[in-house]
């Protein structure tokens, strides 16, 4: 640790400098990004008396981005797009002289490019803590970004890694080490959907259930096995219609598909949601069906709701629902394990509110941004003092080896 650090660090909020590529909003200004979400979210949360946070943007150009920047916290711009750029250099002096003039305490990196950038400009200027975030379970990373990130590990203090399947893939894959990982969960605003009504099941056989979705229209989120579950539901003479929220590259995909299976007339394609608590208010089964999760912002966010939900048993999704407890965990990719856990909540309205009652609790106990915000201050002081994990993230890393279910389907 430098002497400005032995000296002084104690005596004032932590210097936590936040870096990530940039802050993506919408048409409407709206943030679209899950990282870039939980990011303001824990800046919002942070306690000040605490931590003093700053965020640097990789690029950060254009007025709408700079709507979504957290009044209260200072902001750095390096109007670098591309890290292959001829202008790479004098961003990374520009941030070198940053963090020192500011006396950065911490540097902790979000993405890919956010991470090859900061963390040698951060070691090279002195910064005593440097922590990389994962987020995903790093399907995408290509071979070269398992090698930078190998390198980058040599100058990083820890990882922090939003559930234990990330932190296993983070192992892995960038062979981490494993006592440098911390867990530290996503967090949601607990305040909209504390004021949610809690699930209330049909009082008639002529009104339809609604199961819902709310999701990137991708690939990976396997809506087109949704439809598919949603047919055999149908084929059965089930009540129901099916609301997906959300958008993507699939939708016109997918549309055609609900065409096909014969299922559009009981398919709602809402696109992109910009009030989830009151999409989710109208919804009685949730569900997420992934291939792949790190942590499930949507998932979260219908537990909080207080609605039954059903996902698939994959990633950090095990982790969130206890199957039977607070949800219904089903096989990736079988259609059939799908449509056959929709069908129990269906047919059992009690164990549905039930879920969904458990669910609402635990999320609300469990997922709260202040919660959040104030591991990461603990994880931050320890790292400053000793160069190690604090207590709890060895104690949390200890409890979900030995906690977190293998699921097996039924």
């Amino acid at each position: 640790m430098s002497v400005f650090h032995r000296r002084s660090a104690g005596h004032r909020p932590l210097r936590v400098c936040y870096v990530i590529d940039n802050l993506s909003p919408d048409e409407q200004g709206h943030i679209i990004g899950g990282t870039e979400g939980q990011l303001l979210l824990l800046l919002g949360a942070l306690d000040r008396r605490v931590v003093r946070p700053y965020l640097c943007l990789l690029d950060g150009a254009g007025g709408g981005r700079q709507r979504l920047e957290p009044q209260d916290c200072p902001v750095i711009r390096l109007g670098l797009q591309s890290l292959r750029s001829v202008s790479s250099l004098s961003a990374a002096v520009r941030f070198a002289r940053f963090l020192h003039r500011e006396q950065i305490d911490v540097v902790q990196t979000f993405f890919s490019d956010s991470t090859y950038f900061a963390v040698p400009v951060a070691r090279l200027s002195g910064v005593p803590v440097v922590v990389r975030t994962r987020r995903n379970l790093g399907h995408a990373l290509t071979r070269g970004d398992r090698v930078l990130g190998r390198l980058c590990n040599v100058m990083t203090t820890a990882t922090i890694a939003n559930s234990q399947a990330c932190r296993e893939s983070s192992i892995a894959g960038e062979h981490t080490r494993p006592e440098s990982v911390a867990v530290i969960p996503n967090a949601i605003a607990c305040q909209p959907f504390e004021t949610i009504r809690p699930l209330q099941w049909p009082t008639s056989n002529q009104e339809p259930l609604v199961v819902g979705a709310i999701a990137n229209l991708r690939r990976i989120k396997r809506i087109d096995l949704l439809l598919s579950a949603i047919r055999m539901l149908v084929l059965r003479n089930r009540n129901l219609r099916l609301v997906v929220g959300g958008d993507g590259p699939l939708r016109g995909d997918l549309q055609r598909l609900a065409a096909s299976l014969g299922v559009d007339r009981y398919v709602e394609f809402l696109g992109a949601v910009r009030d989830v608590p009151s999409v989710l208010d109208k919804m009685h089964i949730c569900v997420l069906c992934s291939d792949a999760e790190g942590m499930s912002n949507a998932l979260l966010e219908s537990m909080a709701a207080g609605r039954a939900v059903v996902a698939t048993a994959v990633g950090g999704n095990v982790e969130i629902v206890e199957h039977e407890v607070t949800g219904l965990l089903a096989r990736p990719g079988d259609a059939a394990a799908l449509a056959e856990a929709i069908d129990r909540l269906t047919g059992d309205p009690g164990m549905a509110i039930r879920l969904g009652a458990s669910a609402r609790q635990r999320v609300l106990q469990a997922y709260r941004s202040d919660r959040c915000a104030e591991r990461h201050g603990q994880l931050y002081a320890s790292l400053l003092e000793n160069g190690r994990l604090d207590d709890e993230s060895r104690r949390t890393n200890d409890r979900l080896l030995a906690a977190v279910p293998r699921f097996s389907g039924a």
